[in-house]
C-alpha cells in the first residue's frame, strides 16, 4: 500500500481487483453455493457501485449497505471505496425500527439494497446497482481519498445497551492488511473461507488479504450448519473462526472422528479467550500440518492487533502455555503499552490494562464526544504524546513478549460487597473437562446480586452430574467469592448474529431456570 504520509491514498484492494481483472479477467474471485464469480465481473460490479454513488452526490455520512451475504454485498462495499466513501453495513435480520434509527444516528442519505426482498429504512436515495453488466464494463473508478477519511463505520454493543459507531479511516486499512497478508501468508491459489457477514470487521480479514493476491473467496449458507462439508467441497485453505464456533468444530470433529481436509493450511482464531483444554483436544486431530493461530483485535483498532501460532510445522507443544492461551505478540504496525494506576507496567508478569496506537487506531465513535475523551485520550506514556485507545482488557507479559489476557475492566461486579471477575471464573469452569462451553451471569434474588453458570456439557459428560463437579472443581481451584450460586447444565448458548457469546441472550433464553 502507499504510504499514509502520502496526502492523497486509494483503497489498495479495489486496484487489486481492477488490475487482476485486466490481467486474467477469468480468475475466479467469489464462489457462492458453487456459482464462481470471476475478477472482471467483480470489477464491473465494483465500477457499477461507484458510478451510482458518484451520481448520487457528495455527502459526510456513510453509505448504508443492507448486508445480503452474497457477492453482491461485497462488491457492493468495494464499490463504496472505489467512489471515495465510506459504507457501514446493516444487519437485515435487525428490525426495520433499529435499522432506521442506526442510520438516522449516522445521517445516511443513501443506502445500498442488494436484493429485492430488502427490508429498507427510509433514506432519501436507495441505490440498486447493475448486477447483469457483463466484463469489460468501463473506466476503472478509483477515487483518492485522505488516510483521515472514514473507510467504514461498525457499530459495537456498549454495556449501557447503546451501540457505538465506531469510524475506521482509510489509515488503518491501509497499516493492517500488509500484515495481514503476510501473517496469514495468503497465496494467489488459496481459498478463503467467507464466514462472516460485513457487519462484523472479521469478514475483512478474509476478504482484503485475499482479493490483494488474487486468491478465491469462498461462500456457502450451510457453513455454519455443516462447516466440515464445506471445506472439503470447496478445498478450503484458509479459514477465520469466531473462537467460540472452533470450540464447537473441534468437539464435533472428535465426537464424529473427522480428518481435518487436507487442503486446509491455516486456521485463524479470535474474538473470545482460548481454552488451553481446546487446544490440546486441536492437536489430538492430527492437525500438525495446520498453522492454529489465535488473534486479538477489537473494531476500535481495526481487526488485528496481536497474534500467536499455537500450533503447526515447527511449533513445539505446549510452548510458553503453562495455564493460559497467550492472546499473541504484537504485529509491527502495532505500538502497545501496559498501564496499572497511571503507570506503564513493562516486568514480566506484571498486569495492567492494554493501551494501543498507531496507524490502526479508529477515529473515534461517532457523536460521542465524551466517550471519545475517555477511550481515545492523547497521553505521554513514555516516548512523546500519542493518541490511544484504552481496550479495557487487562493483560500481563511473558518473558517472550506475548500477552495474557487477565479479565475485562468492565466485566467486573460486586456480589455482596466483593468485587468479582466473571472472566476468571468462566476461565476455571471452562477448564472442566466435561465443559464444552460456559457463561456467567448476574442475576439479582431476594434483594442480592448473585451469579449464574449456564454450561454445555461435552458428549462424554454426565449432564446430571456435572453441576456438582464444576461447583467442585471451583472450591478446589478459586476463592468462594468466585464460585457462582447455582449451576446450569443447558443445550446451547445464545449466540449474536456475529457468532459471539451473546451473555445476555443466554440469560434471558434460560430465564425459567433462574426462578
Amino acid at each position: 500500500m502507499e504510504s499514509v504520509a502520502n496526502p492523497r491514498i486509494v483503497a489498495e484492494v479495489v486496484r487489486d481487483v481492477y488490475a487482476i481483472a485486466a490481467a486474467e479477467p477469468r480468475r475466479t474471485a467469489i464462489v457462492h453455493n458453487g456459482e464462481v464469480v470471476d475478477y472482471a465481473t467483480l470489477a464491473d460490479w465494483i465500477r457499477s457501485t461507484a458510478g451510482l454513488v458518484r451520481a448520487a452526490g457528495p455527502s459526510p455520512a456513510p453509505v448504508a449497505i443492507i448486508e445480503a451475504f452474497t457477492p453482491r454485498t461485497i462488491a457492493a462495499a468495494l464499490g463504496v471505496w472505489a467512489a471515495g466513501r465510506a459504507y457501514c453495513a446493516l444487519d437485515p435480520a435487525a428490525p426495520v425500527s433499529r435499522l432506521e434509527t442506526l442510520v438516522r444516528d449516522l445521517g445516511c442519505t443513501q443506502l445500498i439494497s442488494t436484493s429485492a426482498e430488502d427490508r429498507v429504512p427510509e433514506v432519501a436515495e436507495v441505490i440498486r446497482p447493475e448486477w447483469t453488466v457483463t466484463s469489460g464494463g468501463g473506466e476503472d473508478v478509483l477515487v483518492p481519498v485522505s488516510p483521515e477519511d472514514p473507510a467504514y463505520v461498525l457499530y459495537t454493543s456498549g454495556s449501557t445497551g447503546t451501540p457505538k459507531a465506531a469510524v475506521v479511516p482509510f489509515r488503518a486499512i491501509a497499516a493492517v492488511v500488509p500484515e495481514l497478508v503476510r501473517l496469514y501468508d495468503v497465496r494467489p491459489d488459496d481459498r478463503v473461507l467467507h464466514f462472516t457477514p460485513l457487519f462484523w470487521d472479521t469478514s475483512l480479514e478474509e476478504l482484503l488479504p485475499a482479493f490483494g493476491r488474487g486468491a478465491a473467496v469462498l461462500m456457502d449458507d450451510q457453513a455454519d450448519i455443516d462447516l466440515h462439508y464445506v471445506l472439503a467441497e470447496y478445498e478450503v485453505s484458509v479459514l477465520n473462526l469466531p473462537t467460540s464456533f472452533w470450540n464447537e468444530f473441534v468437539g464435533f470433529l472428535l465426537d464424529e472422528e473427522l480428518e481435518l481436509p487436507k487442503t486446509l493450511r491455516t486456521v485463524v482464531i479470535g474474538g473470545e479467550q482460548v481454552r488451553l483444554d481446546m487446544v490440546e483436544q486441536w492437536r489430538r486431530l492430527g492437525a500438525d500440518h495446520v498453522r492454529l493461530l489465535n488473534t486479538y483485535g477489537s473494531t476500535e483498532t481495526a481487526l488485528v492487533t496481536h497474534a500467536w501460532e499455537l500450533s503447526g510445522p515447527g511449533v513445539a507443544p505446549g510452548r510458553e502455555v503453562v495455564d493460559v492461551v497467550p492472546i499473541g505478540a504484537p504485529l509491527p504496525h502495532v505500538d502497545q503499552k501496559l498501564v496499572h494506576e497511571g503507570r506503564v507496567v513493562t516486568e514480566p508478569g506484571a498486569e495492567g490494562e492494554l493501551y494501543l496506537a498507531g496507524d490502526n487506531i479508529a477515529l473515534g465513535y461517532h457523536a460521542r464526544d465524551e466517550l471519545n475523551a475517555e477511550r481515545f485520550p492523547v497521553l505521554d506514556l513514555g516516548d512523546g504524546p500519542k493518541r490511544y485507545f484504552r481496550t479495557r482488557d487487562l493483560v500481563a507479559a511473558t518473558p517472550s513478549g506475548a500477552l495474557v489476557f487477565r479479565g475485562r475492566a468492565d466485566l467486573t461486579i460486586k456480589v455482596r460487597g466483593i468485587r468479582v471477575d466473571i472472566g476468571e471464573i468462566e476461565f476455571w469452569i471452562g477448564r472442566h473437562p466435561g465443559v464444552a462451553s460456559v457463561v456467567v451471569v448476574e442475576v439479582e434474588k431476594n434483594e442480592h446480586n448473585g451469579l449464574v453458570a449456564f454450561v454445555v456439557p461435552r458428549r462424554e459428560a454426565d449432564p446430571d452430574a456435572l453441576p456438582r463437579e464444576v461447583i467442585a472443581h471451583l472450591r478446589a481451584n478459586v476463592p468462594p467469592y468466585l464460585v457462582p450460586g447455582a449451576v446450569r447444565v443447558v443445550p446451547e448458548l445464545v449466540h449474536t448474529r456475529t457468532r459471539k457469546i451473546d451473555r445476555d441472550g443466554t440469560r434471558a433464553r434460560y430465564a425459567d431456570d433462574l426462578a
